[in-house]
């Protein structure tokens, strides 16, 4: 009986073993000693993420880049839309297969520095627009879309199949998501926010990215929330060369922040913002990227952000950072060195001299290079060697996390082997990539691909914003009526073949500057018997409205004119939301053509607005929040309602998951086994034996069951897990209880 309460107690130890991919106490610490122990002239390069200039078409005969990974050490890069630009190819296999190479060519050069460590590869994927990858991938469905929806399933699935394509292509860090509230005035075209954000007060930016993050969480990928403390209320764009100003209060500047300190112990960090807060103590004048007193009082009391990352915006091209110098007679060195003493751990340079020459900002390699000298400078004169170790310390954190979660182990980490290579390369090809991709997707949502995943996403979003009694329907069109239509090229061309299915007679507006466009557009309106108008940009959004301005009641324009919003409605003039039939799909995204041609002929119908997750006209006139019924919170303990396996949350804490379930179950059945063993033993001479076992028979009744439970478990986890770690945690198991039987 002892012996069996031995084994017992034996295999709940083990089973507190938990596959959980988060840090041990004793990684940590070798984490710790290894950044003790190793030049700081070379690890300073760790708390940077620059761009470069190359593409993955030209990358191979580039010795610049080589040399630039090899001899600085730098521990990120950011990848831009014209690092993968490739108009030549219409194949996305060989586009994905070419990425691929490229990011594997990263990697391996950044492995051969002096401190042999992988590269963070970091990208923004919100939107169609403000994505790197523009063309391979399933483009990303625009926050504001998703959230149009009220769906729970859309909005984590989307986070996962976001996290999903980015992961298999060797991408490891997402520069997202955008959790800032849109609080921006009708018309504020200029905010960076637009469709960016996914609702507009905090209730609905919580609930809604709640479920996008646990997608997120269930892909794996490393992601940075942004752009703390949210540019909600800032109606300049800090890609414009000015100050963006905060125009909140205290109260607004206090919701602005709940979703940050919401989600920043579920991610793995954090961007802040170059704007200024007027109406906050000590913030009037001062960036937040710059502002000791900001991070002190507010970044550093959020729950759980010790090991937590906070990154700069782009330091590089955004022209308040250019005016910000200007101002103040700075260089780019003392930028960041201001950004880094603020108490920042990477400082992002998104670009690199892709200019010519036409952005004086945009530095070239060799100013990174004097960037980073200079840095480690001014720390060495101010004796803040502890505090370059304290952000290095968060940085080779994440890249140990990740290096677990692919089945590295931490020490692994810090020698050149070829095996830590491995793990940070992409070994499989695009075929395999979309096939598995696609799988998921058939398991989650019951759909065949990711395209059909977008195209239903788009669809349940669709909202109509106004609507006009008399309006002219698509389908009532005759072959000898004529249609006009007023949108982008490439939209034009694939909207050809769809109206000709309907009429001869179309009237492609071609779209250029406002000048040139206004005076033909109102004769072709005139002319055509239903005109469909696109909204994506400004010169849209004035267009609209000089054709409300020039409507009378004998014209009635407004009769025949259906306007589709493929941005954030808050783009729109408040006079003209109540002049159009409008429909909001809130994105451009490829598959919103689909969804616009079966809205026109009725196969579908677009929901009401009043659930519409941004407030629409002068302060909410027009649509307000008051109303609005949110999807529900995600809860990342359980969620047992969701086809989609529970999230995985990154904090020490164990998880109950499938690894654990079948290592317990494998250890119970060690525990048996080994309770009949002990007990034949106990057996006097003679007697009969339990499961007739022998002595000499030790390789059959032990060995062999145990062999096939480990390659059992191991294909199970292999499935369900990458087999990440679980393997670990039945190697130990076996040896401990073999070891055991020998003695």
């Amino acid at each position: 009986m002892k012996i069996i309460i031995i084994l017992v107690l034996i295999c709940l130890s083990l089973f507190s073993l938990s596959s959980d991919e988060s840090l041990t106490k004793e990684e940590k610490q070798q984490i710790d000693s290894y950044i003790d122990t190793s030049p700081l002239e070379n690890l300073i390069g760790q708390v940077f993420m620059i761009g470069i200039k190359t593409d993955f078409k030209n990358y191979q005969n580039s010795d610049e880049i080589k040399s630039l990974l090899k001899e600085n050490s730098f521990g990120s890069v950011m990848l831009n839309s014209y690092n993968y630009y490739d108009p030549s190819s219409d194949d996305d296999y060989m586009h994905i297969d070419n990425i691929i190479s490229f990011n594997n060519f990263l990697q391996d050069n950044a492995q051969r520095s002096p401190v042999a460590l992988p590269l963070l590869l970091a990208v923004d994927f919100e939107t169609p627009k403000f994505s790197s990858i523009k063309k391979g991938l399933e483009l990303p469905i625009p926050p504001l879309t998703l959230s149009c929806s009220q769906d729970s399933k859309i909005l984590k699935t989307s986070g996962l199949l976001n996290g999903l394509q980015l992961s298999k292509i060797g991408i490891n860090l997402l520069l997202g998501p955008t959790l800032d509230i849109s609080n921006v005035n009708q018309s504020a075209s200029k905010s960076l926010l637009l469709n960016r954000p996914f609702a507009g007060n905090k209730q609905g930016v919580i609930n809604s990215s709640s479920n996008f993050i646990s997608g997120l969480l269930e892909s794996k990928i490393a992601f940075f929330i942004k752009h703390l403390p949210g540019h909600g209320s800032v109606e300049s764009n800090p890609h414009d060369k000015e100050i963006p100003c905060y125009t909140g209060g205290p109260t607004e500047f206090e919701n602005d922040m709940r979703p940050f300190t919401e989600f920043l112990k579920y991610s793995d960090g954090m961007m802040t913002s170059h704007i200024v807060l007027p109406a906050i103590n000590g913030l009037e004048k001062e960036f937040v990227t710059f502002s000791k007193i900001f991070i002190d009082k507010y970044v550093k009391k959020i729950e759980n952000n010790q090991d937590k990352i906070l990154i700069t915006d782009d330091l590089s091209s955004m022209g308040a950072i250019t005016k910000y110098m200007e101002i103040n007679n700075m260089s780019l060195s003392k930028v960041a060195i201001k950004a880094f003493d603020a108490g920042h751990d990477i400082l992002l340079f998104s670009h690199t001299d892709e200019s010519n020459g036409k952005n004086p900002n945009l530095n070239t390699y060799e100013d990174i290079i004097k960037i980073k000298k200079d840095l480690y400078e001014h720390i060495k004169a101010n004796n803040n060697e502890i505090r370059l170790k304290h952000s290095i310390k968060k940085v080779l954190y994440l890249k140990a996390h990740i290096h677990k979660s692919k089945g590295g182990s931490i020490s692994e980490l810090f020698t050149k082997t070829e095996r830590k290579t491995s793990f940070w390369r992409v070994s499989d090809n695009s075929e395999q990539i979309f096939r598995s991709i696609n799988d998921t997707l058939s398991k989650v949502m019951e759909i065949k691909d990711s395209s059909t995943f977008s195209y239903e996403a788009i669809k349940k979003a669709s909202t109509l914003i106004h609507s006009i009694d008399n309006i002219k329907k698509f389908n009532s069109i005759t072959p000898n009526e004529t249609i006009a239509t007023y949108c982008d090229d490439e939209f034009t061309e694939k909207f050809k073949g769809f109206l000709e299915g309907k009429t001869s007679k179309i009237n492609f507006i071609k779209k250029e500057t406002f000048g040139k466009t206004k005076e033909q557009l109102i004769q072709q309106i005139q002319d055509s018997d239903l005109t469909i108008f696109f909204v994506v940009d400004e010169d849209d959004r004035n267009l609209l409205d000089y054709i409300r301005i020039k409507d009378t009641k004998s014209l009635r324009l407004n009769e025949k004119i259906i306007v589709f919003v493929l941005a954030a409605p808050t783009i729109l003039q408040n006079e003209s939301l109540n002049h159009f039939q409008i429909i909001s799909l809130s994105t451009n995204h490829p598959k919103s053509l689909k969804v616009i041609q079966e809205l026109l002929t009725d196969d579908i119908h677009p929901i009401d607005i009043k659930n519409f997750p941004i407030k629409i006209g002068s302060n909410g006139g027009y649509h307000s929040l008051d109303n609005v019924t949110w999807v529900k919170k995600a809860d990342f303990i359980s969620n047992k309602d969701d086809n989609i396996s529970s999230s995985l949350n990154k904090d020490e804490s164990s998880s109950f998951n499938y690894s654990n379930i079948m290592s317990f179950a494998y250890i119970v059945f060690q525990t048996l086994l080994l309770s009949a063993y002990f007990y034949h033993f106990k057996e006097k001479e003679g007697t009969k034996k339990f499961f007739n076992f022998r002595s000499n028979n030790i390789v059959l009744a032990v060995i062999i069951p145990n062999v096939l439970a480990i390659i059992f478990i191991y294909f199970f986890n292999k499935e369900i897990h990458d087999n990440q770690t679980t393997t670990y945690v039945l190697d130990s198991s076996k040896k401990y209880i073999n070891k055991k039987i020998d003695e």
